[in-house]
């Protein structure tokens, strides 16, 4: 049972960190460009992405504690 915690909960992690550095990206990409279009595009794209992935994360990384 412990080894099943862990694994869910480095898989929460990776998911986590892995999401948020995937999102600096994008943005820091998007604002590069100077597009109002694109920016808003990725903003909002990245609201998405935290819904539904870096939520999850922190439910998992939080449960398996």
């Amino acid at each position: 049972m412990l080894q099943v915690l862990l694994t869910l909960h480095i898989l929460g992690a990776v998911v986590f960190v892995g999401n948020i550095i995937t999102a600096a990206f994008w943005k820091a990409r998007a604002d590069r460009s100077g597009d109002l279009h694109a920016i808003a595009f990725t903003a909002r794209s990245l609201v998405q992405a935290d819904l539904s992935f870096t939520t999850p994360g922190i439910i998992v990384l939080l449960a398996t504690g």
